[in-house]
C-alpha cells in the first residue's frame, strides 16, 4: 500500500497483536499540504504479541515514523525499515516516539532499520524495564543528535555508546553495538546504492531475508527496507488460483533465542 494525505495514523495497528503483520507499506506525510498526519504506523500498543513489522518506508516531516506505547508489553518485530522523520523543532521529529499509557513499549527488537531523523533517534521512555533491543541498525541524525532520547523518562544520551556505558542495556547481545553509524546515501526514490553504509551491513533473520524467503539477501543483508540489486517479484509471485497457496506461519515459541522467531 502507498498511503498518503492522512489524519493521524497513516496505519494504525493498534490491538492485541496475535501474529499482526504490517509489511511492504509506505507512508508518506507533508506539512505542505495542511493535512495533520503525524505517524507513519502506530503500534500503540502490542498488548500479547507477536507483532511484525517489517519491509516499510515511512517518511514525515509532520510527525515521527512509528509510535508505540499504551502498555506495549508484548513482542513485536521490527526488521527492514526505513524510518525518515525530518521535522525539525518542536514535537515529531524522531523515528521511534511513545504514546501514553502506565507502561510504554516493552519487548521490542529493532533489526535492520534504518533511522534517518533531525534530531531524535528514538524515544525510550521504559528504561531498565523495556526489554527492548536495537542492534545493526543505520543511526543518522542531520542537524542536533540524539540517539536515546528520555530513556526512564528523564535522561537524553547523545550518543549510542553513552547509552549503554550509562545505563548497562546490553542484555541482548548489543544496543547498536554492530550498528552503523553515518548517512545512508539515499537515492531519489530513497534506495540506497551499492556505496551506501547500509549496503551488506545488516543481520541474517530467518524467514525475513535468507534465501527461503520472499526477500532474499544478494550477499549480506542491506540494511532498511529495499535491497540492493534483487528481484524479489521473482521469488514471491501470485498462485494462480487460492488452492496453491502454501500456508506459511511465524510464531514465536517460549525459549527461542532473543529474536524470538
Amino acid at each position: 500500500n502507498i498511503i498518503t494525505d492522512y489524519y493521524d495514523d497513516g496505519i494504525e495497528a493498534d490491538s492485541g497483536g496475535l501474529n499482526i503483520r504490517v509489511w511492504g507499506n509506505t507512508t508518506a506525510t507533508n506539512v505542505s499540504c495542511g493535512v495533520g498526519g503525524n505517524t507513519g504506523v502506530s503500534l500503540a500498543p502490542c498488548l500479547s504479541g507477536p507483532c511484525y513489522l517489517f519491509r516499510n518506508y515511512l517518511t514525515t516531516n509532520l510527525g515521527v515514523g512509528v509510535k508505540g506505547g499504551n502498555n506495549a508489553l508484548g513482542y513485536a518485530f521490527w526488521f527492514h525499515n526505513t524510518i525518515k522523520a525530518t521535522r525539525a523543532g518542536g514535537g515529531g521529529y524522531h523515528a521511534i516516539g511513545q504514546a501514553g499509557g502506565t507502561a510504554y513499549s516493552q519487548n521490542h527488537r529493532w533489526y535492520n532499520n534504518i533511522f534517518y531523523t533531525v534530531q531524535d533517534n528514538i524515544h525510550e521512555r521504559e528504561g531498565p524495564r523495556s526489554g527492548n533491543d536495537y542492534d545493526y541498525n543505520v543511526a543518522f541524525c542531520t542537524v542536533s543528535c540524539t540517539a536515546v532520547a528520555l530513556w526512564n523518562n528523564t535522561t537524553n544520551y547523545t550518543t549510542w555508546a553513552d547509552y549503554v556505558t550509562a545505563t548497562g542495556m546490553d542484555d541482548f547481545g548489543g544496543s547498536q553495538v554492530s550498528g552503523v553509524f553515518g548517512d545512508p546515501v539515499f537515492d531519489g526514490a530513497n534506495h540506497i546504492g551499492s556505496a551506501s553504509n547500509a549496503h551488506d551491513a545488516g543481520v541474517s533473520l530467518d524467514n525475513f531475508n535468507t534465501s527461503d524467503s520472499c526477500w532474499p539477501a544478494v550477499a549480506a543483508p542491506d540494511i532498511g527496507a529495499f535491497e540492493v540489486s534483487n528481484n524479489w517479484l521473482a521469488n514471491c509471485t501470485t498462485p494462480a488460483s487460492p488452492g496453491n497457496v502454501v500456508p506459511r506461519r511465524i510464531l514465536r515459541t517460549p525459549g527461542d533465542d532473543d529474536q524470538g522467531f
